[in-house]
């Protein structure tokens, strides 16, 4: 008998998404409509998810809350995305990488992923599937390591 697809799997053509031991991701994002997707697709990809709608919301949330990666909007009506990752590097709450997302031409993936602590770049409209498999292919090494006391090689 043939296994039949959830319709989650129909739409992201049946790719294995398996996120190692519930991954720890903070999205933040000025827009409800993204935070409400990021939400229902990256939980159902077995991520667990907290969505902010600003920086300021993020950043008193990462001073108790330990996440493996944070994923942000680069434009945000508080402060933008380099002055929120400035923020958190110099406060010390979250020494990980970052994943921008922007809908700016201008503000291009060459200009943003040359700066310090940021890993990657998704132009808006953002392909779900492509940010999921990214996460996949970069949190699970990053995650298994920290949980197992190995230190990131560089």
């Amino acid at each position: 008998m043939k296994e039949r697809k959830n319709s989650f799997q129909w739409c992201f053509g049946g790719f294995n998404f398996g996120a190692p031991q519930m991954a720890k991701i903070l999205f933040v994002d000025d827009e409800p409509e993204s935070l409400f997707l990021y939400e229902t697709i990256f939980t159902k990809g077995g991520y667990e998810v907290t969505c902010l709608s600003s920086p300021i919301k993020a950043i008193e949330h990462l001073k108790s809350q330990q996440v493996d990666m944070v994923i942000s909007d680069y434009c945000m009506p508080q402060m933008n995305g380099l002055e929120f990752c400035q923020k958190i590097r110099e406060s010390k709450v979250y020494e990980g990488q970052l994943i921008f997302v922007t809908g700016s031409v201008e503000l291009g993936h060459h200009t943003l992923k040359n700066r310090p602590g940021i890993i990657e770049v998704f132009q808006k409209p953002l392909s779900f599937h492509d940010l999921l498999k990214f996460l996949n292919k970069n949190i699970k090494p990053a995650v298994i390591g920290k949980r197992l006391g190995l230190k990131q090689c560089r």
